[in-house]
This record gives structure tokens, C-alpha cells and sequence, in this order.
């Protein structure tokens, strides 16, 4: 009985001690799938809670200088005043080139992969050419049996050739005779019979008998003769054609097998890969990607597709100056041109489309970037010594200056990228003299770019800012 008592008190312990192990387990796990709940939040949602700075900010202002000089000043045209900004995708320019195998096969092996730089004459594919080799090796044997048949035929042609050389001059010689053997004839029946004796004219009429069998003998044989030169040409233009019809049949197993390695056209950028080792690659089918292998751009040739609002169109013109911002490359400015305006607006958006190239975009750019295009108007700037009253140049306040001015008017001011909300410090050059606390920027800036006025102590490269224009609280 003592023993059946200890016994049920083990059992209890035990499963007190496996509910208690499953409950670790439980909240172990609870634990582990919070974790990297909050850690997926932050890989998310980290850039957006960021703490940002607030500062105040104000546009590169582009006003009249106002100066007076009797210098003739250098004239230089540059971009004006921001006249539309709109957001937009980096694309190939004007459009990628797709890379299409020509003939049907299973894809072998993929040389190339996405991002890849290949350069023209590349081999980017092989498709499974093991049919294709042993059809040029069957076309060989075939068109070197259709060749040797010809040479038999041309070495029978040109024997038939002097088959009737030698039955024409057969025919010659036997014609002779017989023309001979009847002039003879007709001279010894023109004789009287006292003058000739009958053997002699029974000779004579025999050898003209003798001799016209044997003409008809040559003009047989030179039929015949002929007849079988006919029939030798005949039988040399079937062999000649057979082997040209087997030369070009090699010819083209000798393409189909060439056309199993897909090379580059262009040099560029695999952009994208739609062939892998094992896929069929079909030619003619109504979906296109179904024969493409690659799809290739020139990374020196990249323009921004810009969805412009309807409202904003009439103010931007073809070969105008834009200013490109992207994320990718928070610390730089890309300057670009219109290069044209496309046709047809689309009415559900409310927008018309406007490419811009990119002037000197930089390689690691890639299509489908988002950035924003700001629009530039037209304007003028001009180097030291201008004069005038209606020149234009830039100006900026004087606070907004990060590091004192040195000797060459160099200096330092922080510019908040629009797109990314972050700050970049920037070098400029000034012109003196101070007016009402406004500097005249020379060159480092552009007209409509903001710069910090207030907060400039708190900022780093690449810091995250709250903007408020001046006369407005942060």
C-alpha cells in the first residue's frame, strides 16, 4: 500500500514537472515571434522614425543684381527658376534592347546574370545544339556524295562532248567519201561502154553503194552521239543542282547550329533575364518573352519618364533644364533635359508624360529609380565685373552660411534634399559685397533649391530635417 502511495506521488511530479517545461516552451516561443516582430517594424518603419531635426529653411532666391559698372560682362546662360517638379522612373534611353534567340531550342546554359555589363559580341546563352550537329555532320556526307556525283556526271559530259566530235568528223570523212565514190561513178557512166569495162562500172557503182551505207552509219552514230550529249547535260545540271540544293541545306543546319549561341548586340547592362538552363525558347508565339533571353541598356543613356500634371504642361518646353534628385544618391544633384514630350495624356491621371535625358548619369543608376524632376526656366547668370540693371543672379542670406567666407569667397551651406528630407552640406561661392544681409551665390547653387537658415549647429550629413520656411515655427 506504501508503495502504491509513492508511486502516485511520482506521477504527480512528473507531470507537474512536463507542464511546467511546456509553459517555458510556450512563452519561449511568444517571445521569439515578438522579437522578430519588432525587429521587421524597424527594418520597415526605422528610416521613418528617425528623429528629425527642425530647422528653417528658404529658397535660392533669383533676383535683380542691380549693379552698376562700366565693365562689358561675360554673359553665361544657365537654368533659371524651378517652374514644375513632378515624380518620375529612371528608364533606358530611348528604349532596351531585347535580346531574342532565332530559332526553337532548349536553353543549355545562361552565361549572363541581372546587372551584369557585358560588351557587343558577348556570348550571353547556348541553347541544346546536339540535333542541329548531327544534321551539319549529315549534310556534309550528303553534299560530298552530291559533289562526287557531279564530278562523274561532268567527266561523263565531257566524254559525250567528244563522242560527237569524233562522230562529226566521222560523218565528215564518210560524206567525202561518198561524194568522191559518186563523182566517179557519174564520170564512168559518162564513158562508152568500149571505153570501161563492166567490172570497172559494177566497181564503181559498188563503192558508191558502200559508201553510202557507211554515211548513214555516221550520221547515225552523230544522232546518237548528240542524243547522249543531251542527255549527259541533262543528267550534269540535275547533279549540279542537287549539290547546290545540299550546300545550301548545309548552309542553313551550319546557321541553326550558329544561332544555338545567342550573343550581344550592343554593349550595355543586363537589365533582365528570361531564360534559365532548361527552359524552351519558342520563336513566333504571341508572347513575346517566350523567345527572349536577355533584355539590355546603355547605362551612359538613361532619361526620367515624368508623369507632369496637365496643370503644369504649358510651362515646360522641349530642351529645357531639369534637376534630378533620387534617393539612391542623397547627396548629389543630376542635371537633365527635356528631350521630348510624348502625345497622348492619360486622362485617368490627369497627366501628361515628359521624358528627360540625363546628362552624365552615374553607372550604378538603374531603371525603374524613383526620383523627382524639377523643371528649370529659362535665365542668365553672369561672372564677376557684370553690370546692367536687369541681370539676374542668385542670393541666398547671409545666416544661412555654414563656415566663414574665406579670401576666394568660398563657403559652406546646408541644402535639404526635397525627396529625402535630409541635409547635405554643399561648397559655394559668393560674390561680395553683403546687401541687407543677402550674399550673391556665384556657382555652387540653383535657383528654387532651399537652404537651412535656422538649426544649422544640430545637422550632420545625411541627417533627417523638419522644414519650416522663415516666419514659420518648426
Amino acid at each position: 500500500m506504501k508503495q502504491h502511495q509513492q508511486l502516485q506521488t511520482l506521477q504527480r511530479k512528473n507531470q507537474e514537472a512536463g507542464g511546467s517545461s511546456k509553459d517555458r516552451r510556450a512563452w519561449l516561443l511568444m517571445a521569439g515571434l515578438l522579437a522578430g516582430a519588432v525587429l521587421l517594424f524597424a527594418l520597415i518603419f526605422g528610416e521613418q522614425l528617425r528623429p528629425r531635426i527642425a530647422v528653417k529653411t528658404t529658397p535660392v532666391l533669383l533676383l535683380e543684381s542691380g549693379e552698376d559698372s562700366t565693365q562689358q560682362p561675360e554673359v553665361i546662360a544657365t537654368p533659371g527658376a524651378m517652374v514644375a517638379q513632378a515624380s518620375g522612373w529612371i528608364e533606358p534611353d530611348p528604349y532596351p534592347v531585347t535580346v531574342p534567340v532565332k530559332i526553337d531550342g532548349f536553353v543549355e546554359t545562361v552565361h549572363v546574370l541581372e546587372g551584369e555589363t557585358v560588351s557587343a559580341g558577348d556570348l550571353l546563352a547556348t541553347l541544346d545544339n546536339t540535333n542541329m550537329t548531327l544534321e551539319v555532320n549529315r549534310l556534309e556526307a550528303q553534299l560530298a556524295r552530291a559533289e562526287a556525283a557531279l564530278e562523274v556526271a561532268t567527266h561523263q559530259l565531257t566524254s559525250a562532248s567528244a563522242a560527237v566530235t569524233r562522230a562529226e568528223a566521222m560523218l565528215k570523212s564518210s560524206q567525202a567519201r561518198f561524194d568522191e565514190a559518186s563523182d566517179r561513178l557519174q564520170r564512168i557512166e559518162r564513158l562508152a561502154e568500149e571505153d570501161i569495162s563492166p567490172v570497172e562500172r559494177i566497181a564503181a557503182a559498188r563503192a558508191v553503194e558502200d559508201a553510202g551505207a557507211n554515211l548513214v552509219d555516221a550520221q547515225s552514230g552523230l544522232a546518237s552521239a548528240r542524243a547522249n550529249l543531251l542527255a549527259r547535260e541533262a543528267d550534269r545540271i540535275e547533279k549540279a543542282a542537287a549539290a547546290q540544293a545540299n550546300a545550301v541545306m548545309l548552309e542553313e543546319a551550319r546557321l541553326a547550329l550558329e544561332r544555338s549561341r545567342v550573343y550581344a548586340p550592343m554593349s550595355g547592362v543586363v537589365l533582365e533575364r528570361y531564360a534559365a538552363p532548361g527552359m524552351k525558347r519558342m520563336v513566333g508565339m504571341d508572347d513575346m518573352a517566350s523567345s527572349a533571353i536577355v533584355k539590355l541598356y546603355d547605362p551612359d543613356s538613361l532619361q526620367v519618364r515624368v508623369d507632369v500634371p496637365l496643370a503644369d504642361v504649358g510651362k515646360i518646353e522641349e530642351g529645357g533644364s531639369a534637376r534630378i534628385v533620387t534617393a539612391a544618391f542623397p547627396n548629389r544633384v543630376f542635371t537633365g533635359r527635356v528631350s521630348r514630350i510624348t502625345g497622348e495624356a492619360d486622362i485617368t491621371r490627369n497627366t501628361l508624360q515628359v521624358k528627360v535625358a540625363i546628362e552624365q548619369p552615374d553607372p550604378r543608376m538603374r531603371p525603374e529609380m524613383l526620383c523627382r524632376v524639377e523643371f528649370l526656366g529659362a535665365g542668365q547668370r553672369q561672372g564677376a565685373g557684370r553690370s546692367g540693371a536687369a541681370n539676374q543672379s542668385l542670393w541666398i542670406p547671409e545666416r544661412a552660411l555654414n563656415a566663414p567666407v574665406d579670401a576666394e569667397g568660398n563657403s559652406q551651406v546646408w541644402v535639404v534634399d526635397s525627396v529625402t528630407e535630409t541635409a547635405r552640406l554643399r561648397d559655394v561661392r559668393l560674390v561680395e559685397p553683403v546687401r541687407n544681409g543677402m550674399r550673391e551665390v556665384f556657382e555652387g547653387l540653383l535657383a528654387g533649391e532651399r537652404v537651412v537658415v535656422e538649426g544649422i549647429d544640430r545637422l550632420k550629413p545625411g541627417s533627417k530635417v523638419k522644414m519650416a520656411t522663415q516666419g514659420e515655427t518648426p
